[in-house]
């Protein structure tokens, strides 16, 4: 008789050295026009906290200290995201493996994301009215089982987008159709 209390339990230790490189995919950045709408967005924001701030100042009774506080806390802030923007806008990468999508971003706070294409449910390509103006699409993956969410790709031109979603869309059939074979 053999069943599974019969088997032995069996886990052995892998090489670290002799895993796959995750990293080995040819990447693409994403669409300069996406640096633009970054920058564009920073600046909007904090013209927009200045003028409030100084509506504040000149219509009360504030301190000068106190609006220097008002002022220096969102200027750092402001300085960070620039610093973010700017170094790490090179750093949005997509890329397609034969089994999985990788995406990654950031520079003060860098993240790489693997999605199996298994995974993936649905895909969406979108414009909001704001990338409408700057040509620019967003490219929503839901997955199964994201316990931190779905993976979204902002700053894509129309045709990598809805090239990325027919590759996705196609490689996941693939999975499929080897599943049902089984």
């Amino acid at each position: 008789m053999n069943n599974i209390t019969d088997q032995e339990f069996e886990n052995v230790s892998l090489d670290i050295s002799n895993l796959p490189d995750f990293k080995a995919v040819d990447t693409q950045g994403l669409n300069k026009r996406y640096l633009i709408f970054l920058r564009s967005r920073l600046l909007l924001f904090f013209v927009l906290y200045l003028t409030a701030a100084g509506l504040i100042y000149f219509l009360s009774n504030i301190q000068m200290i106190n609006l220097i506080l008002v002022l220096g806390v969102p200027f750092v802030i402001f300085l960070i995201s620039f610093i973010e923007i700017e170094m790490g806008f090179h750093k949005r990468q997509v890329g397609v493996r034969e089994h999985d999508l990788y995406y990654a971003r950031g520079f003060l706070y860098h993240k790489e994301t693997l999605v199996p294409f298994k995974n993936i449910q649905h895909v969406e390509v979108s414009q909001n009215l704001i990338l409408k103006w700057f040509k620019l699409y967003e490219v929503i993956f839901y997955t199964a089982g994201a316990s931190s969410g779905d993976l979204k790709i902002k700053g894509l031109d129309e045709q990598t987008s809805r090239r990325l979603k027919a590759i996705v869309m196609h490689k996941n059939e693939s999975v499929e159709e080897g599943n049902q074979q089984l």
